[in-house]
């Protein structure tokens, strides 16, 4: 069998290694194309996990999900920070077909004269999936049709 394979059987020791890379590379393509990665399943219920997960790397709070609906808050710096963010929430919410709606909430954290945390609302953006689905372009979205 080695014997027929051109870039192992080479007696160049570079071109020897180079051919074990190809080899194995066409190998690994081969084994993605005959197992492939399995299908997401939207069969189960979403749960707040699930938009954790599909968010991961987005600091919002703890969200809660009812039937679909999936409402949320982000702590913000300014406006252009809130709509950033909503709009990156709007992106990754909806690639999952289970999701109908997202509500995210955006407020200040700041800290009074006693010490406190407080929180201040400063806007909520709303999306739901017949508007997700007509957005061409994520990066340029208006998103002040979106402030409630």
């Amino acid at each position: 069998m080695k014997e027929k394979i051109p870039l192992i059987n080479s007696q160049n020791l570079v071109v020897k290694i180079f051919g074990y890379a190809v080899y194995g590379f066409l190998g690994l393509i081969l084994l993605g194309i005959l197992f492939p990665a399995p299908a997401e399943d939207f069969s189960q219920p979403l749960t707040e996990s699930d938009v954790k997960s599909m968010l991961w790397y987005v600091p919002i709070d703890d969200p809660i999900v009812v039937d679909g609906n999936v409402y949320l808050g982000i702590e913000v710096a300014d406006t252009s920070d809130a709509a950033y963010w909503s709009r990156e929430i709007f992106q990754n919410a909806f690639k999952d077909q289970r999701v109908e709606n997202v509500s995210v909430s955006c407020y200040f954290a700041y800290e009074d004269e006693f010490g406190n945390i407080d929180r201040q609302n400063i806007c909520v953006f709303r999306m739901n999936r017949a508007q997700a689905e007509v957005v061409d372009d994520w990066d340029h979205l208006d998103m002040s049709m979106y402030v409630k």
